[in-house]
């Protein structure tokens, strides 16, 4: 588990320290994504769902509707066609 905070965009404020995060994944999901973490400790996974606060859980539950590793990820984007988009400028705006 991670203590450091993600880089923010730009004009964000810092999230409060000490925040509590549990998040629920389906045994489904989990099982898919478990071999790979614990064969890489610099791996992570990537979980996308809804989240709220939850009394239960004393800070924010996060219900999961996908979950992934960082390689998955990237595999599934190549195979998809997705790699690395690049800008391009609107008509009349230069590149930037």
């Amino acid at each position: 588990m991670s203590e450091k905070a993600p880089p923010l965009a730009k004009g964000l404020p810092e999230p409060p320290a000490g925040t509590r995060y549990t998040v629920f994944v389906a045994r489904k999901q989990w099982t898919k994504i478990a071999e790979a973490l614990a064969a890489d400790s610099e791996d992570a996974a990537i979980i996308e769902g809804y989240a709220a606060l939850d009394p239960r859980v004393e800070g924010i539950a996060v219900y999961a509707t996908g979950a992934t590793t960082k390689p998955g990820l990237v595999n599934y984007r190549r195979e998809c066609g997705l790699g690395r988009r690049r800008r391009r400028a609107l008509p009349g705006w230069a590149a930037r």
